[in-house]
């Protein structure tokens, strides 16, 4: 088995055990010993084999005699099928010194089962994503949440709505997606754009606006609403290729920054890009790129490191489409970020 430490402090001397239930087997039990596996570290422990020896449910559990280890994937239970029957017959029987070929032809009446692994985190995660989009659905048709456009409401709701749905097993609100999009939809004027209402300025409502609707599962809807944002968005490209906050920004706390903005429009415009390759979008694309490239996200600290995940999220949004050696500099820098992040996790 694969053993991954996800917790807190370096394992040292940690026994594990495992056992089948369910069904007989040979050597239905095994222990191996994990001797030291630092945090987020992962090791390959052999704790036995077993052989099943009937078709059945089995159950295989892990178990650690130390009370403060939680062993996440245990127990697993997997289902054998019927061991293979057939009969193999040969055509003809007798062969010719001439032409002597053979045609042997084999039937299977029944196969064994094969079991696929399955990464054992996975359930774990589609759980927390389902109770997050499950939370983002009663926000978003929530009545204080209709009334009109909040750009850090309805479109952070609508992309996350839209990565989820392609997660396998978890279930995502075609009715909420809709009511998050309704005042996108209504809020734009005979351009196709989003105007501005006094505190927050047409271009950064349009640059939310776009980001979102690039998201949708929905060509036509695409098609219908995004050209006119994305023209919005490349007009508000700043000279040294960031986009910027010019108002209402104080309000904006979950996109506030050039980092945010730059971010966004980096990860509209390749969406945007990947629909119809203009060369126009991809050189605007770059330029945001070599903003972000540009950026020394080394001056940000523990309060402040978020805004260079910005940076790094922005990076890994143009890489597809960038020149192999701008994009090789980009890949090169996420790494970089992701170290300088980890280096503020705390303990917990």
């Amino acid at each position: 088995m694969v053993a991954e430490n996800i917790g807190n402090v370096t394992l040292a001397n940690l026994p594990l055990t495992y056992s089948v239930s369910g069904g007989s087997a040979s050597t239905s039990t095994g222990t191996a010993t994990i001797l030291s596996l630092p945090k987020d570290s992962a090791t390959l422990l052999t704790l036995g084999s077993f052989t099943p020896l009937s078709a059945g449910t089995y159950t295989v559990t892990v178990t650690s005699p130390d009370t403060s280890t939680t062993v996440i994937v245990s127990p697993k239970t997997f289902t054998v099928g019927p061991f293979v029957e057939g009969m193999l017959t040969a055509v003809p029987l007798r062969l010719s010194t001439v032409l002597p070929l053979v045609q042997a032809h084999a039937h299977l009446t029944r196969a064994n089962t094969i079991v696929v692994a399955e990464d054992p985190l996975l359930p774990l995660i589609r759980a927390h994503v389902q109770k997050a989009i499950d939370f983002e659905a009663l926000t978003v048709t929530d009545g204080s949440q209709t009334q009109c456009f909040k750009c850090h409401v309805q479109t952070q709701a609508i992309v996350s709505f839209e990565i989820a749905a392609r997660f396998s097993g978890v279930n995502v609100s075609a009715n909420a997606e809709q009511v998050a999009l309704a005042p996108i939809l209504s809020s734009r004027d005979g351009s196709g754009v989003i105007p501005a209402d006094g505190v927050y300025p047409s271009d950064g409502k349009t640059r939310f606006a776009a980001w979102a609707i690039s998201y949708l599962n929905d060509a036509a809807a695409v098609a219908t609403y995004l050209p006119p944002l994305t023209e919005q968005v490349l007009r508000a490209q700043q000279p040294d290729g960031s986009w910027t906050c010019n108002g209402g920004c104080s309000n904006q706390v979950s996109a506030s920054g050039d980092e945010a903005e730059t971010m966004l429009a980096v990860d509209e415009l390749s969406r945007a890009y990947a629909q119809n390759g203009a060369p126009r979008l991809l050189a605007a694309i770059t330029g945001g790129t070599r903003w972000l490239l540009a950026y020394d996200y080394t001056l940000r600290n523990a309060s402040s490191c978020e805004l260079a995940a910005r940076v790094s999220i922005g990076l890994s949004k143009a890489v597809p489409y960038l020149d192999a050696d701008t994009a090789a500099l980009a890949r090169a820098r996420i790494a970089s970020i992701t170290q300088f992040l980890r280096s503020f996790q705390n303990a917990d």
